[in-house]
């Protein structure tokens, strides 16, 4: 598979808000990536999303929580539907578990 330039690419970011994924949105942003701007706060995704903007990029939001499915198929139709393709999903929501990972439920 041949990769794509940042440029024009169209990529996901989860936890997008704060932190490193919110870092990772703006840094794709000046690079001028298309971007779907994901978290679980909405007033905050409008926030990032209007930062990218400024910076040029083309973003859409979506308030969702990963840990729900149908938020997760929410944000690949709303990418679809925006965007027609999706290059890079980035996952970069912080989940807090305690135990041993292999004996954690995916629910």
């Amino acid at each position: 598979m041949k990769s794509r330039p940042i440029a024009q690419s169209v990529v996901v970011v989860v936890g997008a808000t704060s932190g490193i994924g919110k870092a990772t949105a703006l840094a794709l942003a000046s690079l001028d990536a298309r971007l779907v701007v994901v978290a679980r706060t909405r007033t905050d995704v409008d926030r990032v999303v209007d930062e990218c903007r400024r910076l040029g990029a083309t973003a859409i939001g979506v308030a969702a929580d990963i840990s729900r499915h149908e938020d997760v198929d929410r944000i690949v139709s709303s990418a679809i539907d925006a965007f027609g393709v999706i290059d890079t999903w980035i996952n970069a929501a912080a989940v807090l578990i305690v135990g041993e990972l292999h004996r954690q439920p995916v629910d």
